[in-house]
């Protein structure tokens, strides 16, 4: 063997075949597979050319090896014959070299290609061979000389469903033993199936997409990867398979084709080649010395390159920085000379099918017959455009128009709605939903969008029409995917999981199609148009029902998150029964954020967030556990419950009595949904109280949210009240109030326990404002100073609430009465609306506002004096003492049983 690297035929096979042919079993093959690698790739052997003489020998070895396996395989199939049959002489199989081992480029470590192609799989001869030559691979290979082998087994009828990836390593592929008549029919097969303009626009994506990972188009980094870096084999290769693909040549012509065509000169030719050469020297060198297969040339692996490549240092200059320089130069070149390849080769005339074709990159139409026969030629150039990144022209932009001037509606609506769902699913969606809307084919496609475009939407709240409003909503949606802010981390997450994103896509630009018939709600109206759309464009049941509950209800998660206490099981119960699925609502909580998103400036607020998000996940917990909706997914134990709490609270020191009594004496909706640290918080702040006798205040700000949390604890008044005097403090420093939740220790002596979320305009508080508000906090609450008078003294006007509308539903709560008020959106509408709750004698136990546009809805949970739910009737009783707008023409309603 000491003669191996001294030649260099590109098949050598003949010097491994006489001792191979002795050899029967795998441990023997292994291990001469073994001795001969190593000897082959051994550091002794290096001269400056000896990389590429590598590749040859490392082939050449594999070669032999494959062969000999497979003659053993043949040999025990046929044994295993039935006796009286003769096995046939040739099995219809033909094993192919692929990917670099392909192209005779086998770097000391690479994988080996290897792919199996048969014209059946229900033969047992043929599957008996392969059987034995796959564990036969495996042992001499990876157990026996550990080497990575990659397997792949194709039918030649499979080959036109491949991926590119695929397409690649066989674009190559070369035969090594067994069929080769079925060999040049699997070539004939391959190259008349492979789409050449989708495999060149995906290979140019795929190699943009690779480069961002390694630096960019950035060749001069420190540590280069010498195989997928800018600059790199992979660069070289790329040209080489798109030339391939383009011209329909092969591997050992695509450079001299590249010439003839004009795409590169001769001398670029000659000098890519040379760049390969030495690359491919460096990276055989890199694998040896590394002593596995590394592609990255960090520092410490650049010298002994240099030194076993044959690079002398200097009087001046060491060797690396005379080898790095060399690598720099031939990197280059190899870089911008594939990238002008790939560019000509690109630019080219390339024909899409359809009557479309690729000219410079952008998209125009070659035989005007075959696509105006196309009827969803709109939609193809979309998605041809969309796949390959290609501009439409202006022509094309002409002949679209004349199309839809021929043909005003979808002629045949299920074939391009078949091309209008790929649209939908495709990850530029929204881009190209906005592209269709331009040029008309939306309302081509989906007559019942046409009039949004220029509708007015009749809430103040929305900057724009109906149809932008809906366009931005599935740009939103779109955006959820690059989300970097943590805030929308969750949004991110679930975006991923959709299973659907046609449907979700879909949901959002025709949510609010029922705007445009203001006799009945839109959410059922667009819901019922919907059906009709998904079945006209021949949606499946499935994607039809998903697509019709997010458009019925795509308000129910909005109000259910802003205007309901969560903290309540009934709450999430109700939502939940009428999510059907995770899916479902998956879907439903990203369409809502997006929906919220899209209506205006400072509509979206973090806190509405953080409420769309507490349900997502109270909802999740429920659905995850199969709980149907109708019944609660868990009946807590509250007994045990407290004592869990009492367990854990007596780990921070806090004397056993204090803990005890405040577990007795809070209500299960306290327990079994504050978190801990807030309960040692809540009795730390009682132990203050009884100290001092003065209410105690506590501001709490997370980093990154735009609101404070502001928790009072307090001797409670015996009079329904406590949450007016402190919403009208906040009043009084224009602090906006967004949420109130409100505990009360019922004991001989009854503390209250108070959380609000504020902001001050719209941001957290300041410290200074923190100081003013606690300090006027406890004039009121000790009474040295009347709430009139502060309201007074900072010129906030004390006046009526005008109120829209009001109700009382008596259904929506177990515990509670559910009041909801509409008002203007004024400065002081939640002091107000509590104040007036109060004078009626009714206890207060949680608050929610939410505002949109001039439109204030205020949410609370009450009981009348005798902590008794409130009947739906006793509305009549608030509208006695509040005036009711004479602007809104809206009926004042009530709801509830009983």
């Amino acid at each position: 063997m000491s003669n191996v690297t001294e030649i260099l035929p590109p098949d050598c096979c003949a010097l491994f075949e006489p001792q191979l042919a002795s050899l029967s079993t795998t441990a023997d093959i292994g291990a001469f597979l073994k001795k001969c690698h190593q000897e082959i790739n051994s550091l002794d052997r290096l001269s400056s050319g000896a990389g590429v003489a590598l590749l040859a020998h490392n082939c050449a070895l594999v070669d032999a090896v494959l062969r000999r396996l497979f003659a053993l395989a043949v040999e025990h199939a046929a044994a295993l014959a039935p006796a009286g049959e003769d096995a046939p002489t040739m099995p219809e199989l033909t094993i192919v070299a692929s990917g670099g081992y392909g192209r005779r480029e086998l770097a000391p470590y690479s994988d080996v290609d290897v792919t199996f192609v048969s014209v059946r799989e229900d033969d047992a001869y043929l599957n008996a061979i392969i059987k034995d030559m796959f564990q036969s691979v495996m042992d001499v290979f990876l157990y026996g000389a550990n080497l990575k082998v990659g397997y792949a087994y194709r039918l030649l009828g499979d080959l036109g469903q491949l991926d590119h990836q695929t397409q690649t390593t066989l674009l190559d592929a070369r035969f090594l033993c067994g069929d080769s008549e079925l060999f040049k029919e699997f070539r004939a097969t391959f190259r008349a199936q492979l789409l050449t303009a989708d495999f060149m626009f995906q290979k140019w994506a795929e190699r943009k997409s690779v480069l961002a990972k390694f630096g960019g188009d950035q060749v001069y980094v420190v540590e280069p990867q010498i195989k997928e870096g800018a600059g790199g084999l992979r660069d070289i290769q790329n040209a080489e398979w798109i030339g391939e693909a383009r011209y329909r040549v092969s591997y050992s012509r695509v450079w001299r084709t590249l010439v003839e065509q004009g795409i590169v000169t001769e001398r670029e030719s000659a000098s890519i080649r040379a760049a390969r050469e030495f690359l491919w020297n460096v990276r055989s060198v890199l694998h040896m010395v590394a002593g596995e297969a590394r592609d990255t040339m960090t520092t410490e692996k650049q010298e002994s390159v240099a030194a076993y490549l044959g690079y002398p240092d200097g009087p001046e200059t060491p060797a690396v920085e005379t080898f790095m320089r060399e690598y720099y130069t031939h990197a280059a070149e190899a870089r911008r000379i594939a990238r002008k390849a790939i560019k000509r080769c690109l630019d080219s005339e390339i024909l899409l099918g359809l009557g479309l074709a690729s000219i410079r990159r952008s998209l125009y139409v070659a035989d005007p017959d075959i696509a105006d026969r196309d009827m969803a030629m709109p939609l193809h150039a979309a998605e041809l455009a969309q796949a390959y990144s290609l501009t439409i022209s202006d022509e094309l932009e002409e002949a679209i128009c004349r199309f839809l001037e021929r043909h005003p509606t979808a002629p045949d609506p299920a074939y391009a709605g078949r091309v209008f769902t790929r649209l939908l699913a495709s990850k530029d969606a929204s881009a190209i939903l906005d592209r269709l809307s331009e040029q008309g084919v939306l309302a081509w496609l989906l007559p019942e969008f046409a009039p949004l475009m220029t509708l007015i939407p009749y809430d103040a709240a929305h900057d724009f029409t109906v149809g932008a409003h809906s366009l931005r909503v599935v740009r939103n949606l779109h955006q959820f995917h690059q989300e970097t802010d943590p805030r929308f981390a969750d949004f991110r997450r679930v975006a991923g999981e959709v299973a659907f994103p046609e449907v979700l896509n879909l949901a959002g630009l025709i949510h609010d199609i029922g705007k445009q018939w203001p006799e009945g709600g839109h959410a059922e109206t667009g819901a019922d148009a919907s059906v009709l759309i998904a079945e006209r464009i021949g949606w499946d049941t499935e994607r039809r029902d998903k697509l019709v509950f997010l458009i019925r209800n795509h308000l129910l998660m909005a109000e259910t998150s802003r205007l309901r206490d969560l903290s309540l099981e009934e709450t999430v119960r109700e939502f939940t029964r009428q999510v059907p699925d995770m899916e479902s609502l998956n879907m439903l909580y990203l369409l809502t954020c997006a929906d919220t998103q899209a209506v205006g400036e400072g509509v979206w607020t973090e806190v509405k967030g953080k409420f769309l998000t507490e349900l997502y996940y109270r909802a999740e917990a429920v659905l995850a556990g199969g709980s149907s909706g109708e019944t609660p997914a868990f009946v807590p134990n509250l007994a045990r419950q407290r004592d869990r709490i009492r367990k854990q609270l007596a780990q921070h020191n806090l004397p056993i009595d204090l803990i005890h009594e405040h577990t007795r004496n809070l209500p299960a909706q306290y327990l079994l949904n504050t978190p801990l640290e807030e309960m040692y918080l809540h009795i730390a702040m009682i132990g203050r109280l009884r100290e001092t006798f003065t209410p105690i205040v506590d501001f709490r700000h997370e980093f990154g949210n735009d609101y404070t949390e502001i928790t009072i604890c307090a001797y409670d008044d015996p009079k329904p009240g406590l949450l007016a005097k402190i919403t009208g403090v906040l009043y009084a420093h224009d602090i906006n109030v967004h949420v109130a939740q409100v505990f009360t220790r019922e004991a001989s002596v009854r503390i209250a326990i108070d959380t609000l979320w504020i902001d001050y305009r719209g941001k957290p508080l300041a410290s200074g404002k923190k100081a003013e508000i606690q300090e006027s906090l406890r004039k009121v609450m000790l009474g040295e100073m009347a709430l009139a008078d502060l309201l007074k003294k900072r010129n906030k006007p004390v006046k009526d609430q005008t109120i829209y509308s009001a109700k009382i539903d008596d259904t929506t709560s177990d515990q509670f009465s559910l009041l909801e008020v509409s008002a203007p959106d004024e400065k002081g509408v939640v002091y107000r609306l509590a104040n007036v709750v109060s004078g009626l004698g009714w206890n207060i136990h949680a608050a929610r506002l939410s505002v949109w546009g001039s439109r204030a809805r205020d949410a609370f949970y009450v009981t009348g004096p005798d902590g008794k739910k409130l009947p739906a009737s006793d509305v009549a009783r608030l509208l006695e003492v509040l005036p009711v707008s004479t602007f809104v023409k809206r009926k004042l309603t009530t709801a509830g049983g009983g």
